[in-house]
């Protein structure tokens, strides 16, 4: 039987369900306050932890290549994953199966997320991509929409990397740019000499591009660059794959789940002097990141050292892109503690009131009798 280990990729406490092939592992670990309990760490052995900030889930790939063994590896996000049912499910633009959470069974079940099922399917390729997927601007090319959303003198050193140093794949590095679908968000399961191959291909090119390129003085979104780098360098390795019809490559649906936030207790954050912690509860939605970002930097340059300050925001949809870029805005506060709380589940049996263009914090319980 082969040994099948697909990472799914956490930078914060998730739900992740029980599954014999699924292996959770903390990304970024070196760079995090919180070492996440019942996961693998990306910060031992051989490794690029400290690098996440730049290279993305990318670290969480370099410590399986470099420290773990399997027969097939495999990447899925917290809130990613792939399909594995025969049944095709509609999608957005970006080819995502939109569901609501991975904490139902049913749910699991609908895309077929056991174990046995998906070792059937995983042992007859060689490879498992995710269906490609499209940018929101119709028929724009790869190549096109790098250039638009980040600093394509990084695309160009990498793709004249590779025509320099793998000329048997510089006709792919122009039909892949020119394409207008894409795999996206790197994620894939891989037999293990592909998988190596890959690795060793990938992190020499961007080793090559962190070498040469200065990306010091980018902002924090394109900091990420060799994360995004990656993620077109997979698209041509994935094409070079096709192009010689050796390996058997297959292409399963990718699912978003919107909600894998745990359900737990708020407890305070531990620090030394827990009698200087002072809790502080906010309540806001996605349209309101940018004042709550101006709300916690005011306090944030206004706030005593002799306390710590452990801020809680409440909210329903939050996306984590938001939430993570005000993270990182006050990751070096060190009086600071930042979370955010999904609260819909906990909120699923009261009646939300709505006021004039505001959110009302109110709510109301729906007991039986309300409801009968």
């Amino acid at each position: 039987m082969s040994k099948i280990k697909i990472y799914v990729v956490c930078h914060k406490d998730s739900f992740v369900p029980q599954n014999d092939l699924t292996y959770p592992i903390q990304a970024g670990t070196a760079l995090s306050k919180q070492k996440l309990g019942n996961m693998l760490r990306d910060d031992s052995g051989v490794n690029i932890s400290a690098k996440n900030k730049s290279y993305c889930e990318l670290t969480a790939m370099y410590w399986a290549w470099k420290n773990d063994d399997a027969d097939y590896y495999g990447f899925f996000h917290y809130r990613r994953y792939f399909s594995f049912a025969d049944e095709i499910f509609p999608t957005n633009a970006f080819g995502e199966v939109l569901l609501d959470t991975n904490r139902d069974q049913t749910t699991l079940d609908k895309i077929c997320f056991n174990a046995a099922q998906m070792r059937e399917i995983i042992e007859q390729y060689d490879v498992l991509a995710p269906a490609k997927g499209t940018f929101e601007v119709k028929d724009l090319t790869i190549y096109d929409q790098y250039k638009i959303a980040h600093k394509i003198r990084d695309l160009d050193f990498v793709l004249q990397y590779v025509k320099t140093n793998y000329p048997e794949m510089a006709s792919v590095c122009d039909s892949c740019m020119n394409a207008t679908s894409a795999y996206f968000c790197n994620m894939f399961i891989m037999k293990k000499e592909i998988f190596h191959d890959y690795c060793a291909w990938l992190f020499e090119i961007l080793e090559a591009h962190e070498k040469n390129c200065d990306i010091s003085d980018y902002d924090i979104e394109a900091y990420r660059t060799p994360g995004y780098l990656a993620e077109r360098l997979t698209n041509i390795y994935l094409m070079y794959l096709q192009k010689t019809n050796v390996y058997r490559v297959h292409e399963l649906q990718r699912v978003l789940f919107k909600d894998v936030d745990k359900i737990q207790p708020l407890y305070p954050t531990q620090t030394e002097n827990t009698g200087k912690n002072i809790p502080i509860v906010l309540a806001a939605n996605d349209y309101y990141v940018p004042y709550l970002s101006v709300l916690i930097q005011s306090f944030a340059e206004n706030c005593t050292s002799e306390h710590f300050y452990d801020i809680n925001v409440f909210h329903r949809d939050i996306t984590e892109k938001s939430a993570e870029k005000i993270r990182t805005q006050f990751e070096d506060h060190r009086s600071i503690s930042l979370r955010f709380f999904n609260i819909s589940d906990l909120m699923k049996d009261y009646l939300t009131l709505y006021l004039r263009d505001h959110f009302a914090l109110e709510t109301y319980y729906l007991d039986s009798r309300q409801n009968s």
